[in-house]
């Protein structure tokens, strides 16, 4: 006989009066012997379904990668608990857990012995009681009259107390949410759900107060009512829970409260002033030059200037005031208790001076300023989201006016806010249902009297108000940044125009395109004329940019990088406006320029006013020195264009040439004026 075989073991097995139980390193059971099996009422393919949790339904089910770890240290652990049949009665038993290796894989060797086999009820109980005491939460025994009456040794060490000190005491003494006059009624409400799961702190025997969680049970034994509840220390997860509130309602870099609590925030100023009889503050402040110290010293530099704005801005204001930061470089300052509306503008003139001190960023020193918004309650809003929109709107005033400065919420400011909100709507609405077309508007060689190229000029159809002038849009469109998708379009729809009459095989000539602040900012125009040529198909040498002054100047390195690019695709680059600006030709060398454009300011009067003329002059001649030709724009009369061909100028457009008119109409244009 082998005595070896497999049959043979599951023989002997099956016929041990003890209970085996193999289980597995995630909690599962493997395997039972017939003892085990006839015990629990289960046929093995029902009891390999099971999880420890399924038998011992007080494991916890977090608990069990601990005891796992506990019985691989230790090799071998007793434990006394009770276990539910498959008829769902309650058997106490005793388990010795043997760790198992085999082949790489991780077990257990559980041998299951029921308590009640033994006979000796004392025994039994000694080892409940271990098994109380050898738990991680605390376990009280509480009487009907709230006098403590058992507790386990975790409920010692979590407390402070001894055992005798503990059963001398009440729940109240360790409580102190529990009160007498409400105990009866809490005992009942325990009496009628049998168990009550609850938050509470307990306050331990040094006086530190201890978030737990409450399981409280009723039992009754001899016909005497009691509270078995289970305690658990949840200090970790308050903590938890406070950082994800804090997190969830506090700006990361600042520590300020962030839009989500400001708002109660605004809530709790207006509660105050309406029970109060006085009025609440509402300040929107944007820092003026944060994008140049992102740009230029670094975004670091820009995280620490604005900790340094917070903390300055919080110096200047009362422990109930509120400072709060939207996000960049917006804050919202809530002022609470106010007395009278004027005060609002001491706090403004504070926060200016404060803002306005120099700051050391790195080795570099910054001043810096601030745009303030001010709306008051009642009289610009009775919500929190009526004083913020009303203090944007009054901040982007200042912004407009020159920055630096503060303004209190006026009515005309809304009605102005109103519009500008019409038209950004208008102009999304354009974007989507192709409501925009361009202009054309010749340009001429003075000396040959030729077409040589057309500028496209932005039109906007509205299907109520008709075409609207780009003044009327452009400042809001770059204000939006929907300067950028309609720049793209002109970009698209100038070279599709174009690459049309070329196939229609008439005599084309290059179109100039404007380019905004905005599209040489974001850094893309670069991939966006590429597209745009390929897609059409069209030569390089048909399309032209235009851009002014300011827009070379103000970030002239990361500029020149993008202009070159440009330029490196075969295109032409014109500075537009001259003369309003830097005018500074020598500035301008550093920049791959082509072209030069005269402001049609110069040349309105440049016959009859010395002063245009020699500056007209003087742009054409240092221009020329340089290489660079000249367009004079805004030529209006036979007696200017005769003038500026006298003193050189190359090339013209103005309404004495030609108006701007839709594509069909100077198709006429090319037709009659265009080179071969």
């Amino acid at each position: 006989m082998d005595y070896g075989s497999p049959r043979l073991l599951e023989h002997c097995l099956n016929h041990m009066k003890d209970l085996l139980v193999w289980v597995g390193h995630d909690g599962r059971m493997l395997h039972a012997n017939a003892a085990a099996l006839k015990f629990y009422g289960y046929d093995l393919e029902s009891f390999t379904r099971l999880t420890i949790h399924d038998l011992d339904i007080h494991f916890r089910r977090e608990s069990w990668p601990q005891h796992w770890e506990a019985l691989k240290r230790n090799r071998t652990l007793t434990v006394t608990v009770q276990h539910r049949s498959a008829g769902g009665v309650f058997y106490p038993v005793e388990i010795v857990d043997n760790y198992q290796c085999v082949d790489g894989h991780e077990f257990s060797l559980a041998v299951v012995r029921p308590v009640e086999h033994r006979g000796d009820r004392a025994r039994r109980m000694q080892l409940m009681e271990f098994s109380v005491d050898q738990m991680t939460d605390s376990a009280l025994w509480i009487a009907k009259d709230a006098r403590i009456i058992f507790a386990n040794d975790a409920t010692c060490r979590n407390l402070g107390y001894t055992h005798d000190e503990l059963v001398k005491m009440t729940a109240f003494d360790i409580d102190p949410n529990l009160k007498p006059e409400s105990w009866p009624r809490n005992w009942e409400r325990l009496r009628e759900r049998k168990t009550l799961t609850f938050e509470t702190a307990h306050r331990r025997k040094d006086g530190r107060m201890m978030p737990v969680e409450v399981s409280a049970n009723l039992v009754q034994v001899h016909e005497q009512e009691y509270n078995c509840a289970f305690v658990r220390d949840i200090t970790e997860r308050k903590i938890n829970e406070a950082e994800l509130t804090r997190l969830a309602t506090h700006d990361a870099l600042t520590g300020l409260p962030n839009r989500n609590l400001l708002n109660d925030r605004i809530a709790r100023a207006i509660l105050h002033a309406k029970r109060n009889k006085e009025y609440a503050g509402v300040m929107v402040v944007d820092l003026d030059k944060f994008k140049f110290v992102n740009d230029n010293l670094g975004h670091d530099a820009g995280d620490e200037l604005l900790k340094e704005v917070a903390s300055r801005m919080k110096s200047i204001l009362r422990a109930s005031d509120t400072v709060s930061r939207l996000g960049g470089d917006e804050f919202v300052i809530v002022l609470e208790g106010v007395t009278h509306p004027e005060d609002c503008a001491l706090v403004g003139q504070k926060l200016m001076r404060i803002v306005a001190e120099p700051m050391i960023l790195g080795e570099v020193a910054m001043a810096i300023g601030a745009s303030v918004g001010i709306a008051v309650y009642p009289m610009n809003g009775e919500d929190a989201a009526s004083l913020l929109k009303n203090a944007d709107i009054a901040m982007y005033q200042v912004k407009s006016e020159g920055r630096g400065n503060f303004q209190f919420y006026e009515r005309e400011m809304g009605e102005r806010a109103s519009k500008h909100l019409s038209i950004v709507t208008g102009l999304q609405e354009a974007l989507k249902n192709d409501r925009f077309i361009l202009h054309y508007q010749p340009i001429f060689d003075l000396k040959s009297r030729r077409l040589v190229a057309a500028e496209a000029l932005l039109r906007w159809r509205d299907p109520e108000r008709g075409l609207i002038p780009p003044n009327e849009f452009i400042p809001v469109a770059e204000e939006s940044g929907l300067i950028g998708a309609m720049g793209a379009w002109v970009i698209e729809e100038a070279c599709r125009q174009n690459s049309r009459w070329q196939k229609d095989g008439m005599k084309v000539v290059p179109i100039s395109v404007n380019l905004s602040a905005y599209q040489l900012r974001n850094g893309e125009i670069v991939d966006v004329v590429r597209k745009a040529l390929t897609r059409c198909a069209l030569p390089s040498s048909l399309i032209s940019f235009e851009l002014t002054e300011s827009m070379v100047m103000d970030h002239p390195e990361r500029v020149t990088g993008i202009l070159k690019e440009i330029q490196g695709l075969g295109v032409t680059l014109a500075i537009d406006d001259f003369g309003t600006g830097y005018s500074s030709l020598s500035h301008l060398q550093q920049f791959p320029i082509d072209l030069i454009k005269i402001d049609r300011s110069f040349v309105k009067d440049i016959s009859g006013d010395a002063k245009d003329a020699v500056i007209a002059n003087t742009i054409i001649k240092l221009a020329h020195s340089l290489g660079y030709k000249v367009l004079a724009e805004g030529v209006e009369t036979a007696l200017q264009s005769d003038y500026l061909r006298d003193q050189g100028c190359d090339l013209v457009q103005g309404f004495f040439y030609g108006k701007p008119v839709p594509a069909e109409e100077f198709e006429r244009v090319l037709q009659r004026f265009a080179v071969v």
